[in-house]
């Protein structure tokens, strides 16, 4: 870390104690940062925690660049028939991926993988799942923007009241699309380089690349099971052409 970076945290540390409540008390109280924050908490604190929001942004300088999925206001509604149909594709791609590897089909599989539109980039394959996966809530948001003053607030009081208690369902859609794009994505770097020594040897082993297709295929199944059934099933017969 730099000098400048360092002394940047730590002068966000002193702004953020400011902050936690004017900021956090309205959270904890169930109220979402709104037009309403400013009548819901004290004056002079809700200036305070403004003011040590201001002076991070300007500490921190440019923002770094984050690619977004699904642009705000542009991902449609979640949970849509239609956007289901190429994510049970893709399913049906990974498991015959898998059965091509069980054959010592190599070549076949990765030429397979390749051709799927969702794995020529990470930013394609989250598009894919983003369009059908449930939205992240206004809560979620503002407790991502405001991610230190709510870790503050929770050990400094001991208030863990805005935590969930069990994983939403937009958490595990997402865990689940990350570890399919991990295993996938390690499924083809082991291809490419099964397929370079297939050409300088007689013989390679592709017992990695059936532990990566499996564990894809397995993370593809776990996230279909999140969805309706009745709706996985008639994706399938969309996808099969029926």
């Amino acid at each position: 870390m730099s000098g400048a970076s360092a002394i940047r945290r730590v002068l966000w540390l002193a702004f953020g104690s400011f902050a936690v409540d004017g900021f956090v008390a309205p959270l904890r109280a169930g109220n979402l940062p709104s037009t309403q924050l400013f009548h819901s908490c004290d004056r002079r604190a809700y200036v305070a925690a403004s003011g040590s929001l201001v002076g991070f942004w300007a500490l921190q300088g440019p923002e770094p660049a984050r690619a977004k999925s699904i642009p705000d206001g542009q991902g449609g509604k979640a949970g849509q028939l239609a956007d289901l149909v190429p994510i049970v594709q893709l399913q049906r791609q990974v498991e015959q991926a898998g059965t091509f590897l069980k054959a010592g089909q190599i070549t076949d599989a990765l030429a397979l993988l390749r051709r799927e539109p969702a794995l020529r980039s990470r930013k394609s394959f989250d598009e894919l799942f983003d369009r059908y996966s449930e939205r992240v809530s206004a809560k979620t948001r503002a407790m991502n923007s405001a991610a230190f003053i709510t870790y503050y607030e929770e050990v400094r009081y001991s208030d863990t009241r805005l935590e969930d208690k069990e994983p939403t369902k937009q958490a595990l859609q997402y865990q689940r699309r990350n570890e399919a794009y991990l295993a996938l994505d390690n499924l083809l770097a082991e291809l490419e380089y099964l397929q370079t020594e297939a050409s300088a040897s007689a013989s390679v082993d592709a017992a990695d690349a059936r532990k990566y297709g499996k564990e894809a295929a397995e993370a593809l199944k776990e996230y279909l099971a999140l969805a309706p059934q009745e709706d996985v099933e008639k994706a399938r017969a969309l996808a099969a052409g029926k």
